[in-house]
């Protein structure tokens, strides 16, 4: 391999310190301060120290890789599949849209674990995993508020599976004795929400009932509040319909949850108990 291919494959470091190096054997050379050999001799040592740094910086880089690999027990596992399929797509299909496509869904994982990071992630709007579990697993509270809306579906949804689910999730919860408050908004009172309403406070659960012209629209939401330490929130597309289940553990998140939970109390013109 050529001097100019491997410095191609190597950080800036060795990159500026040859060409600072052949710079400086050039001005040497030109101006007559030192002799040809001597010249020389300067570049060669430039390029060599050059060298020397940039394999020590190298080294450090991988060492910290190793240290930040191995601080996770399952990394080191999960990370060579991932390494051995990137350099074979790369290698198979090099400057393909497949290639492009590789790069483009680890951006996006990297997106996602930064997402992780916050304590925060998102499943897909059919997967309710996040909302029943963390409902059977409550100690003391839940929070929740259910946003009825027209052609919305959330009525639907408590009698489907995923909501009858739920709330047998609900029902496990207050017989280990959690109480479980619930603040239905709704854009116009019907017989079958008057009838969810009734057989959820029936089975304890401390109900709420808000209409929307008292509901300010930042506060149309669909959330819930385990224990005031984690929760799950609904993102709604513009026909209402549930496209993601956010769970979280973030304290911002779950604070501007708790918030909106009080400013909803406040105006139904009940207390907190």
């Amino acid at each position: 391999m050529t001097l100019a291919g491997i410095l191609l494959r190597r950080d800036p470091v060795a990159l500026i310190g040859t060409l600072l190096s052949l710079g400086l054997s050039l001005a040497l050379d030109v101006t007559g301060a030192a002799s040809g050999v001597e010249s020389l001799l300067a570049a060669l040592g430039g390029i060599t120290l050059a060298f020397v740094l940039d394999s020590i910086v190298r080294a450090e880089r991988r060492f910290q890789l190793r240290e930040t690999v191995q601080a996770t027990p399952w990394f080191g596992d999960a990370i060579h599949p991932l390494a051995s399929s990137a350099r074979k797509i790369d290698q198979l299909y090099p400057g393909s849209h497949v290639s492009a496509e590789a790069r483009l869904r680890f951006e996006q994982l990297a997106e996602n674990l930064a997402d992780l990071t916050r304590g925060r992630f998102e499943r897909e709007g059919s997967d309710y995993t996040y909302l029943i579990g963390p409902t059977l697993q409550a100690q003391r509270t839940i929070e929740a508020v259910t946003n009825i809306l027209p052609g919305n579906n959330r009525l639907d949804w408590w009698e489907a599976s995923d909501g009858r689910e739920y709330w047998q999730a609900n029902l496990d919860a207050i017989a280990q004795g959690v109480r479980i408050t619930r603040i239905f908004t709704h854009a116009g009172m019907s017989h079958r929400l008057e009838q969810l309403i009734e057989a959820q406070r029936a089975a304890g659960v401390h109900v709420v009932v808000l209409a929307r012209a008292e509901v300010p629209e930042a506060l149309q939401m669909n959330f819930t509040v385990w224990d005031g330490r984690h929760a799950w929130e609904a993102r709604l597309n513009a026909a209402g319909t549930v496209v993601a289940n956010i769970y979280t553990v973030n304290p911002t998140d779950v604070s501007r949850m708790r918030a909106a939970f009080d400013r909803l109390v406040h105006a139904s013109g009940q207390l907190r108990r």
